[in-house]
């Protein structure tokens, strides 16, 4: 994982960003990593996906398979909603994964999603800012 450092004004501490894919149970046990800010997922929609596929397949999914779960709920969001073209695809309101939280698609082809800042800390995650609920 590749490290930004981002010093602070006045203090000679480093305080380390990541991006999502610091996402990972690995880096808990990272001591130099306390303190830390990374993008991801809000935590409680997160949870709830993992905890929802352990009942069902009684194995932790990979993170990847978040995705797959948001794009399923997706498929049927705009199957019972209008369909499949650009115009519905590409709502300005967004859509609410059931995993990842909101997220909406641009007409320029890319994707913005709606994510919550986390800090490691020696007993696991927290939130240091939760993302949003919808999009304005």
């Amino acid at each position: 994982v590749e490290i930004l450092k981002i010093y602070q004004l006045g203090n000679d501490k480093v305080k380390y960003l990541g991006t999502g894919l610091w996402d990972d149970p690995t880096l808990l046990t990272n001591k130099e990593l306390v303190g830390c800010w990374f993008a991801s997922s809000p935590m409680q929609s997160y949870n709830g996906f993992v905890t929802r596929f352990e009942v069902t397949n009684n194995y932790t999914p990979p993170r990847l398979a978040s995705l797959g779960y948001d794009a399923v709920a997706l498929a049927a969001t705009l199957a019972a909603s209008g369909g499949f073209d650009a115009a519905n695809i590409t709502s300005q309101g967004g859509y609410e994964g059931p995993a990842n939280g909101i997220f909406r698609f641009r007409t320029n082809g890319t994707i913005e999603r709606g994510l919550s800042v986390l800090t490691l800390t020696p007993t696991g995650k927290k939130d240091v800012a939760v993302a949003p609920r919808m999009f304005y």
